[in-house]
């Protein structure tokens, strides 16, 4: 197993709930959480004990959607997740992570590497920028050092890797000196709208399991 291989997988592991682990799960229509454990983590799933009160409220569909919270030395995080499958007898639950895991202030606290190439418009111009990475907060990127960027100016980004016609706005965050001469410059997203935050998750959590998956393939 190659190093890259194993860090990885550790990493992924740090981001959700340890297996024994205690975690409360939040049915919808209900702000008071069950209490429940986590039992095994598989890629995107995982197996928890059925919620010990889950009696006193009504049963969640399979395929409905739960959040699990849960603590650890690094603060408060969440997890939303669609239950998949009872099983009866041993009293657990299989559910599938749909988003990935955030902490309290909405962050998950990781961010994907995305070679790529997206617009962003700086000083009332569009550029056509280099992506490094991408979190559900922001992005870094590298731009042209003809380009007329300014920490803390605010700017727009074209999201078109993850749908056409998707734009979100930001500031400048960051701006240093990158590779060739470039600028190396870090965006972070302003009042991104519910369903668009949504919709990053998704996209970021398909993308990091991807990146695993392949990750795997080169260990083999």
């Amino acid at each position: 197993m190659s190093e890259r291989g194993w860090s990885a997988r550790r990493a992924f592991a740090l981001w959700l709930p340890p297996v024994g682990g205690e975690v409360r799960v939040t049915l919808p229509g209900h702000d008071t959480g069950l209490r429940s454990r986590v039992e095994e983590v598989n890629d995107d799933e995982l197996v928890i004990a059925a919620p010990v009160e889950a009696a006193t409220v009504a049963p969640l569909p399979l395929g409905g959607e739960a959040e699990l919270s849960w603590s650890s030395d690094r603060g408060l995080h969440r997890l939303s997740v669609q239950l998949r499958q009872r099983l009866a007898r041993s009293q657990r639950w299989r559910v599938g992570v749909v988003a990935p895991p955030e902490r309290d202030q909405r962050r998950f606290g990781y961010r994907v590497p995305v070679m790529s190439s997206l617009d962003v418009r700086l000083g009332g111009i569009w550029h056509r920028v280099s992506l490094v990475d991408l979190s559900d907060g922001g992005l870094r990127c590298l731009v042209s050092p003809e380009a007329d960027v300014d920490e803390h100016a605010p700017c727009r980004v074209r999201l078109d890797l993850m749908r056409d016609g998707l734009e979100v706005d930001g500031v400048v965050v960051r701006v240093r000196e990158g590779v060739d001469a470039m600028l190396d410059v870090g965006v972070q997203f302003v009042d991104v709208a519910p369903a668009v935050a949504d919709e990053l998750r998704r996209y970021l959590l398909d993308t990091h399991l991807q990146l695993r998956r392949l990750d795997g393939l080169s260990d083999s």
